[in-house]
């Protein structure tokens, strides 16, 4: 996200809407050495998976998560990844 936005609309909304963001998460997993090396796996399997996807792919798999939020249609390539749509993850919120 910081990335994207920061190319897209500056560095002033791209730190303004990844502080709004790690509001709503309980804790920011790091990259370990493990994430790099799964996520270099990732990427000889799916040859269309960029490279920041691939690590938030193996950080996920890694850490035993299914689901990320994410508009990034790419990450339907990885399997035992559930990619949830930002509008559609509020309902998801909601049914618990």
């Amino acid at each position: 996200m910081l990335h994207v936005r920061q190319r897209r609309l500056g560095a002033r909304d791209a730190a303004a809407a990844a502080r709004a963001a790690a509001t709503l998460v309980a804790e920011v997993l790091p990259v370990t050495a493990a994430d790099v090396l799964t996520a270099c796996d990732l990427l000889a399997e799916h040859g269309r998976l960029g490279v920041r996807d691939a690590i938030h792919a193996a950080v996920m798999k890694n850490a035993g998560l299914m689901r990320i939020v994410s508009v990034d249609g790419d990450l339907y390539q990885v399997k035992g990844l559930q990619r949830v749509k930002p509008r559609d993850a509020l309902r998801l919120r909601r049914r618990r």
